[in-house]
C-alpha cells in the first residue's frame, strides 16, 4: 500500500504540474502583452518579499507533519487530534502575525520599487499580504492528508485551482487590463482551495470535527518546539537564499531585469515544482518507511531514489541548456532572450539545487532538523554577500554565481553528510563519489546532445521541435544503456510493472 500510495501521489503530481505549466505559459504571454514586463518584474519582486514574510510560520508545519507519521501509522486518534488542535491554534496566530508584519513593511515598499512608475504599489503589495495571510487559515488540515500519504487528493484540488485561477486571470486581463482585479481573483481562489481541502480532511478524518479540547503532552510540545527552532533557521536561510535574488536585482539593476529573469525562472521553477511535488508525494511514505523498516532496507531505497533523481535531473538540465533560449525566443520574442553565459549559470544552479532532493527527502522524513540548523543561515548570508559583491562586476550573472557558490559551500555537502551519519550509519564518501560519477556522465551526454544540436542552428518552430525530440530521445537512451544492468534500473522496472498490475486489477 505504501508503494501504491507513492506511485499514485507521484503520478497525480507529475501530470498536474505539467497541466499547470501548459496553462502558465500562455497566461504569462498575455500578462506581458497586456501589462508589460515592468508589471511582471513588480509581481516577481513582491512574491519574493512575501516569501520572506512566510518565515512567520516558524516551520511548525514541517514539525507537525513529522510528528503525525507515528500516530497515523498506529491509528492513535487522541494524539492526532491533540496535534491538530495545537496546529490550528498556532496557524491562527501565525496568520495574524504575517498580516501585522506585512502592514509594517508597507511604508518601505517604495525603497524596493524606486525605479518603477507603476501606480498604487503600496495597495498592490497589501493585496499580496492578504493572499499570504489567508493561506494560513484552514491550511493546517492540509498536513494531515499529506502525512497520511494521500497527497494526490491535495494536488488534485491544488492543480484544479491553478487552472481555474489562470483562466479567470486571463479573462480579467483581456477585458480590463487591471492588475488589482488580477490579484483579487488570486485571493478568492486561495480561500476557495483552503476551504475545499478542509472539507476533504474532515471527510477523511471525521473526528477532526469533534469539539473535544484534546491537548498534546508537555513532552510532545518540547519535542515539537525543539524541531521548530531548528526548522525556523532552515526557513530563514531558505527565504534569504530564494527570496533575495530578485531584491538584489531590483535594487542594483531595476525591476525590468527582474521581469526578464522571471521568464526563465518561470520555466525553471515549473520543473522544480514537479520535483517538489514528486518528493513531497513520497515524503510521507519515506517517513513511514523509516519508522517501520531497518537501516539496510532504508539505504537501498535511498540508492534507488538517488538513481532516478540522477536520471531526471540530468535529462532536465540538458534539455534546459539546449532548449530554454529557443523556447523564450519563440514564446516571447528575441528581445526577452538572455545571453548564453547566463543560461549556463541558470542550468548549473538548477542542477545543484535539484540533485539535493534525495538527501533532503530522507533528512526531512527522518526529522533531522536540528543537526544542521545553522547551515541555512550561513548559506543565506553567503548568498547575499556574494551576490551584492558580484552584481557590481557581472550584473545578473554575478547574482547567479553568488547563489551557486553559497550552495556548493554549504547545502550540497552538509545535507547528505547529516543523512549518512544519522540515518544510514555509513560513510558519506560513497555518496560524494556517486554524485561525481553521475555528474561526469551527465556532462558527457550533454556534450553529445550539444554537438548534434549544432547541426540545427535555425530558430524556427520546426527546428525547435527537432531539438526537443533530440533532447527527449538521446539522453534517455544513453541513460538506459548506461544503467540497464544496474540493480536500481531493475528495481524501477519491476516497480512500474507491479503498479500497472495493481491498476489493471482495480479496473476489473
Amino acid at each position: 500500500m505504501r508503494t501504491y500510495n507513492s506511485f499514485r501521489n507521484v503520478t497525480i503530481s507529475f501530470f498536474g504540474q505539467i497541466l499547470a505549466m501548459l496553462i502558465a505559459f500562455p497566461a504569462r504571454y498575455i500578462f506581458i502583452k497586456t501589462l508589460g514586463v515592468e508589471y511582471l518584474g513588480l509581481n516577481s519582486l513582491f512574491i519574493n518579499i512575501v516569501t520572506i514574510l512566510s518565515l512567520a510560520d516558524l516551520g511548525i508545519g514541517s514539525a507537525i507533519v513529522y510528528s503525525l507519521y507515528a500516530p497515523l501509522a498506529k491509528k492513535n486518534e487522541n494524539t492526532i487530534m491533540g496535534l491538530m488542535n495545537f496546529y490550528k491554534k498556532a496557524y491562527t496566530v501565525i496568520g495574524i502575525v504575517v498580516f501585522v508584519f506585512g502592514v509594517l513593511i508597507l511604508p518601505f515598499v517604495s525603497f524596493f520599487t524606486s525605479t518603477t512608475t507603476i501606480p498604487y504599489v503600496h495597495f498592490i503589495f497589501f493585496l499580496f499580504v492578504i493572499n499570504t495571510t489567508i493561506s494560513y487559515f484552514y491550511a493546517y488540515k492540509r498536513s494531515i492528508v499529506i502525512a497520511n500519504q494521500k497527497n494526490y487528493i491535495i494536488n488534485t484540488i491544488h492543480y484544479s485551482s491553478i487552472v481555474l485561477l489562470n483562466i479567470f486571470q486571463v479573462l480579467i486581463l483581456l477585458i480590463t487590463k487591471n492588475f488589482v482585479l488580477f490579484l483579487v481573483i488570486q485571493i478568492l481562489m486561495t480561500l476557495l482551495e483552503n476551504l475545499l481541502i478542509s472539507k476533504v480532511a474532515n471527510k477523511m478524518f471525521p473526528f477532526l470535527k469533534n469539539k473535544n479540547k484534546i491537548s498534546i503532552s508537555n513532552e510532545e510540545k518540547t519535542s515539537i518546539f525543539a524541531n521548530v527552532r531548528a526548522i525556523l533557521l532552515h526557513k530563514f536561510g531558505g527565504a534569504i537564499l530564494q527570496g533575495t535574488d530578485n531584491i538584489v536585482i531590483s535594487l542594483y539593476l531595476g525591476v525590468y531585469w527582474v521581469g526578464l529573469y522571471s521568464n526563465y525562472i518561470l520555466v525553471v521553477n515549473a520543473i522544480i515544482a514537479i520535483f517538489n511535488q514528486i518528493y513531497n508525494s513520497v515524503t510521507a511514505s519515506v517517513g513511514n518507511l523509516l519508522v517501520t523498516e531497518d537501516t539496510k532496507r532504508n539505504f537501498n531505497i535511498f540508492k534507488n531514489l538517488l538513481f532516478i533523481n540522477f536520471w531526471i535531473v540530468g535529462f532536465c538540465s540538458i534539455s534546459l541548456w539546449i532548449l530554454i533560449n529557443p523556447f523564450i525566443n519563440l514564446w516571447l520574442g528575441e528581445a526577452y532572450v538572455l545571453n548564453s553565459t547566463t543560461i549556463v549559470l541558470i542550468v548549473i544552479n538548477f542542477y545543484l539545487f535539484s540533485f539535493r532532493n534525495t538527501a533532503l527527502l530522507f533528512k526531512n522524513a527522518a526529522g533531522l532538523f536540528r543537526q544542521d540548523k545553522y547551515k541555512p543561515i550561513i548559506e543565506g548570508g553567503l548568498n547575499i554577500i556574494l551576490s551584492v559583491l558580484f552584481v557590481n562586476m557581472m550584473g545578473l550573472n554575478g547574482v547567479l554565481l553568488g547563489t551557486i557558490i553559497s550552495m556548493i559551500l554549504t547545502s550540497f555537502w552538509i545535507e547528505p553528510y547529516i543523512v549518512f551519519k544519522h540515518v544510514f550509519l555509513e560513510k558519506v564518501s560513497r555518496y560524494y563519489f556517486k554524485i561525481l560519477y553521475y555528474t561526469i556522465f551527465n556532462v558527457m551526454v550533454g556534450s553529445i546532445v550539444w554537438c548534434l544540436i549544432q547541426l540545427l542552428p535555425q530558430q524556427d518552430l520546426f527546428s525547435f521541435c527537432i531539438k526537443a525530440l533530440i533532447c527527449l530521445v538521446i539522453p534517455n537512451f544513453l541513460f538506459a544503456v548506461f544503467s540497464f544492468k544496474t540493480q536500481e534500473f531493475k528495481y524501477f522496472s519491476n516497480l512500474i510493472l507491479k503498479f500497472l498490475k495493481i491498476r489493471r486489477k482495480s479496473y476489473e
